[in-house]
């Protein structure tokens, strides 16, 4: 597989910036030039293998990055408290629940629908840099997926486009170092529980907790932890139905059916076992 240099030069300039280093503290903590370092951010020159060495040890990006071209920590979202390292708009850094992770299958499928360009220039004109998306683990309130839906298909945020959307949940490399765990379940009802006790990775505004399990259904809960989550339930939580059902998906003759059902702030989710 071949190495996007373009892509790797943007991970180390992302990763330098959520660590609020400048190019000369870099220079001076790994012996490389400030100018040798400008030109790999800019993708002007290769990153050789003792600079990427030096670069992902310091900046704590994972060897893997390399072939995915993404950055996943195995961390939980950052903390509402952490400073506003990429100067995110004001909506989108306060209340900031969603994880990348939670959000990058509907940030991928915009793109491929719609480009790469399009995509761009909308970042742009709300002033959010495009290589903030090429980590994982950086924190974004959930209404931008909202208003990313809205803005591209106005009228048309619905449950087909949900479910188109949700295809993409099965993409290994949206769920970075917790692929390994889910490639590992042998039916469709232990991948959901995996992702259940993941939850927490993938976003903090909703708890998640199993009130039921049996050996042909799951029963759980999501409890909504802030106030402002209200504003786009409407959209995320069909979403979150239509998202779980593909990714457990296991083959054409085993899927999950799911139902929901809404009390106070409180989603209950029940998973049951379809065989064709």
């Amino acid at each position: 597989m071949k190495i996007d240099e373009i892509r790797l030069s943007k991970l180390i300039f992302t990763a330098r910036k959520r660590k609020g280093f400048t190019q000369a503290y870099i220079s001076k903590e790994t012996g490389i030039t400030q100018g040798t370092l400008s030109k790999i951010e800019s993708g002007v020159c290769s990153v050789s293998a003792k600079h990427w060495f030096l670069l992902s040890k310091l900046l704590d990006i994972p060897s893997e990055s390399v072939w995915s071209g993404l950055i996943d920590r195995g961390i939980k979202p950052a903390r509402e408290t952490e400073k506003n390292t990429y100067k995110l708009p004001k909506k989108y850094y306060q209340n900031a629940h969603s994880s990348v992770k939670e959000i990058i299958s509907i940030l991928e499928y915009v793109q491929r629908k719609e480009g790469v360009l399009k995509f761009e220039a909308y970042l742009a004109g709300l002033g959010i840099p495009e290589y903030f998306f090429y980590d994982l683990n950086n924190k974004i309130n959930f209404l931008f997926a909202v208003d990313l839906l809205n803005h591209f298909y106005p009228g048309k945020v619905d449950e087909k486009l949900y479910e188109e959307i949700a295809e993409l949940s099965k993409e290994e490399v949206f769920h970075g170092v917790h692929s390994i765990e889910y490639k590992k379940k042998n039916t469709a009802l232990n991948l959901l529980k995996a992702y259940i006790d993941n939850a927490s990775y993938y976003q903090d505004g909703y708890k998640y907790k199993i009130v039921k399990r049996n050996n042909e259904s799951i029963e759980f809960v999501l409890e909504s932890t802030s106030a402002e989550n209200d504003q786009f339930e409407d959209i995320l939580i069909p979403f979150k139905k239509a998202y779980l059902k593909s990714l457990t998906k296991m083959d054409d003759n085993s899927s999950l059916n799911f139902t929901v059902s809404k009390q106070d702030s409180t989603y209950t989710f029940k998973a049951t076992t379809v065989l064709s």
